[in-house]
């Protein structure tokens, strides 16, 4: 059970916008460049029992349900749901000690989790296999007996756009470490599945090929990643060009894009080094779906391994970990991809244990985080005011 650290007014809560929307709003987080002044208002801490993180959260028509993984590499992960987004129950789950969670949607039968399984007696590189989970109602969770996934298969990331899943990851050795990146001999892969059960490799064609995040944009998805050591992001198309690649001409080798945000017909992208996952990065920009621009940043939201678009401001992090904790603020903002502002969500309070953000959710008069503090499931609510 989770309970709320400190007396919140909640009335008026409406629905949490988790997933990319085609909705528009007139709703203004804050004022541009400063969206999280000392009179602003405040973040509250809610907590939760458990080791680990929350990797993923959405919200469907019985509630909101937030997954995470477990902090030791043989613990278990979990599942929280809620129906208000104030008071958690921990869900009923068949997860294993070593269950990975990368992800989970919603989709009109129900709640989809995904991940992967490594063998923890299999040495290093671990060999793994393509995990999921169901829930009709976030409370009580099965696996699936899925077909279509490779036996050898890593899930790091998935999306349902409204009419089927799309899921990311890899074919080939897997990781212990969540951040950590893909072995030697894995290839990037991307499975599309109507109903979570029966799953299609719609990979497209390339070499080196990495996957890191997918959103959704007008109902398709649009993934981000890596092709030939080189920054690079697909757009689904038609059955006679099922994706198109766009190159981001970073000026330095061994690049990705490890994650991708859209606002007003802009795509933005944080590129930074394949292999580092505290290393600088870049952002970059490509109005209308146009080329690839760099922003030229005067702040770096360092250590990133997320961005979204909330209401046309820009939130980044570092997301989930085993053994890497950023040492600079615990989440970024920015209005235009140039300035970023640093976000102490602990502010006020002492900085250790060290805090991981891994999603930012919009409320109606406020924001939700979610991550982990000192290898605890925690989250907060910004409260303005």
């Amino acid at each position: 059970m989770a309970a709320v650290a400190a007396i919140v007014a909640l009335a008026g809560w409406t629905a949490i916008d988790f997933e990319p929307s085609t909705q528009p709003t007139t709703e203004a987080l804050a004022e541009p460049e400063q969206p999280f002044d000392d009179s602003a208002g405040e973040w509250v801490p809610m907590s939760f029992d458990g080791s680990g993180g929350f990797t993923g959260v959405v919200e469907g028509s019985a509630g909101i349900v937030a997954v995470g993984t477990g902090y030791r590499i043989d613990a278990p992960p979990f599942a929280y749901h809620s129906t208000d987004g104030v008071d958690w129950k921990e869900a009923a789950t068949p997860f294993e000690p070593g269950d990975t969670i990368g992800s989970v949607v919603w989709t009109p039968t129900g709640y989809v989790a995904m991940g992967y399984r490594p063998d923890l007696d299999s040495g290093l590189p671990p060999t793994v296999s393509p995990k999921l989970w169901e829930s009709s109602d976030g409370i009580r969770w099965a696996e699936v007996e899925a077909t279509g996934l490779p036996e050898s298969g890593t899930i790091v990331g998935s999306l349902f756009d409204g009419t089927q899943i799309t899921a990311i990851g890899w074919e080939g050795p897997g990781v212990h470490e969540p951040t950590t990146p893909p072995p030697d001999g894995s290839q990037g892969r991307i499975w599309t599945s109507d109903d979570g059960r029966v799953w299609d490799d719609v990979t497209p064609p390339g070499t080196e090929l990495r996957f890191t995040d997918v959103i959704e944009i007008d109902g398709s998805p649009v993934v981000s990643g890596a092709a030939d050591g080189r920054p690079a992001v697909w757009t689904a198309g038609d059955e006679r060009q099922p994706w198109s690649l766009s190159i981001i001409p970073a000026d330095r080798a061994d690049q990705l894009a490890v994650s991708i945000a859209s606002r007003d017909e802009e795509l933005v992208a944080i590129v930074r080094s394949a292999s580092d996952v505290e290393g600088v990065v870049t952002v970059w920009s490509a109005p209308g779906g146009g080329a690839w621009t760099q922003i030229d940043r005067r702040v770096p939201p360092d250590s990133s391994n997320w961005v979204r678009s909330i209401d046309g401001t820009l939130f980044a992090g570092a997301g989930f970990t085993r053994t890497v904790f950023p040492d600079g603020p615990e989440l970024w903002t920015s209005e235009s991809g140039n300035r970023w502002e640093g976000v102490e969500v602990t502010a006020g309070v002492s900085p250790w244990p060290p805090t991981v953000i891994a999603s930012v959710a919009r409320l109606d008069d406020g924001l939700m985080a979610f991550g982990s503090r000192g290898g605890r499931p925690a989250a907060w609510v910004f409260r303005y005011g």
